[in-house]
C-alpha cells in the first residue's frame, strides 16, 4: 500500500473530490475507519477464493460494516 494514502485521501477530500478505490482487500483492514469513510466508493476484487475467504472472514466483514456510508462491491 501506497505510504500516503491516507495523506492523498485527506487532500483530495479537502478539495471535494471524490474518491473511490479498486483493491483486493488485503490491506483494507489497516486503513483507518476516517479514511475510508471519505471514500465515495470502494471495489474489492479478488481471483482467489481461497484467500479471499480467509480474508473475508478475519478482516472485510468488520471493515464494510464499519464504514456503511461507502458504496461497497465485492467480485
Amino acid at each position: 500500500m501506497y505510504p500516503r494514502f491516507n495523506d492523498l485521501v485527506d487532500c483530495f477530500d479537502a478539495n471535494s473530490i471524490k474518491i473511490g478505490l479498486v483493491t483486493n482487500g488485503l490491506l483494507l483492514h489497516k486503513v483507518p475507519k476516517e479514511t475510508l469513510d471519505k471514500m465515495s466508493w470502494c471495489r474489492i476484487s479478488n481471483h482467489d477464493q481461497r484467500s479471499f475467504s480467509k480474508i473475508y472472514s478475519k478482516h472485510l466483514s468488520d471493515v464494510v460494516t464499519a464504514s456503511s456510508g461507502v458504496d461497497w462491491a465485492l467480485s
